[in-house]
């Protein structure tokens, strides 16, 4: 960073500084309960129209988190076994 981009950064305002400037210049604003009501419906609606899975979906999910689980077990255990006969390997030899 060369002198003249070194100035210009010490030269920024703070966040603290930001944040102020913000609080100042920015006025809280409440909606209209007419807003309100119709951002509502619209929630409302728009979660009705999201499809849902069907329960052939949703089982094989279950099933492949299941497979998944298991695989990860499996491995777990493997690498507890390994590790330990490794360990006991290396002990035997030393020893």
């Amino acid at each position: 960073m060369d002198e003249l981009e070194s100035e210009a950064y010490l030269q920024q305002p703070s966040v603290v500084e930001l944040t102020a400037r913000l609080r100042q210049a920015m006025v809280p604003v409440e909606p209209s309960a007419a807003f309100v009501r119709s951002l509502g419906r619209e929630l409302v609606a728009a979660s009705r129209r999201t499809r849902r899975l069907s329960p052939s979906v949703r089982r094989g999910i279950l099933i492949g988190a299941a497979a998944l689980g298991s695989v990860a077990s499996v491995a777990g255990v493997l690498t507890v076994v390994l590790l330990r006969r490794r360990s006991h390997l290396g002990r035997s030899v030393a020893g």
